[in-house]
């Protein structure tokens, strides 16, 4: 496989940091992470526009990491699982009706393992969620020791099992489900002189509901890269927050023979 990336769109200035996207019924449904409000954000691929903005009402915006699809109930699931410090109690999933943006149901995130919220650096910062076979999967961002550590649930429970640990380069920060390959690509980053240094991982499940790396690329440019989807085809989008002067762009990455 080969990969390319060409700039799309520069986003505008209430998208300073895009922690989640997905492209539904024609639209880029974009969150802004903690600060930013209960909104959804709603951009025109076409034509680049914006579109206005949604109120998730009944929710509340801590640290909005990811949203994923699920097409069963045709539901928007958004992370609010931004953990920076380690500390919070209150990590939630919301269930969003995709067609009213009405907010349909509250599950909230435990993880069986963590029996300290004061340690700083931990491995229960979590960025990045799909669903697959009717489970969440949350791939966390391991400041300890720059692992993903996985966990899942049966959807709309809160019982969260430990499933998996993978070694990577960098910590996680967004993650697609790709069904029709039965493939997961994630976004990584490290911290490097004068930016970041980002890269796409593509994960295959095993027999065993584990997972092996198949491929790793190198993305450029140095921005904070924190939100992938799929576009059409072969064609991704990701979305960079804005940092260092940069940063708050839609890019197109190409994966020739995915």
């Amino acid at each position: 496989m080969n990969l390319s990336i060409q700039k799309f769109a520069k986003m505008p200035t209430e998208l300073g940091e895009c922690s989640g996207l997905i492209y539904l019924n024609e639209k880029l449904i974009i969150n802004n992470d903690g600060g930013g409000g209960p909104y959804l954000h709603l951009i025109d691929p076409s034509t680049k526009d914006t579109l206005g903005r949604k109120l998730i009402s009944g929710a509340m915006n801590r640290d909005w990491e990811a949203i994923t699809y699920y097409k069963k109930k045709n539901e928007i699931l958004i992370g609010d699982i931004g953990n920076n410090l380690g500390q919070r109690k209150d990590l939630n999933i919301y269930h969003v009706d995709a067609s009213t943006f009405q907010l349909n149901k509250t599950v909230s995130v435990v993880y069986p393992d963590q029996t300290s919220f004061d340690v700083k650096k931990h491995n229960f910062d979590c960025e990045a969620m799909i669903v697959k076979n009717d489970n969440y999967l949350l791939f966390t961002k391991n400041r300890g020791n720059k692992n993903t550590n996985i966990y899942t649930a049966p959807i709309y429970t809160s019982e969260f099992v430990f499933l998996d640990s993978i070694p990577l380069e960098g910590m996680v920060t967004d993650a697609y489900y790709h069904e029709e390959s039965d493939q997961v690509l994630l976004l990584c980053y490290q911290f490097v002189f004068g930016g970041f240094k980002n890269s796409l991982v593509i994960l295959k499940p095993t027999s065993e509901e584990n997972f092996k790396v198949r491929s790793i690329f190198n993305i450029k440019p140095a921005e904070q890269i924190e939100s992938i989807t799929h576009f059409k085809d072969n064609k991704f989008l990701i979305g960079s927050e804005t940092g260092f002067g940069n940063g708050r762009h839609l890019y197109i990455v190409t994966i020739e023979g995915f």
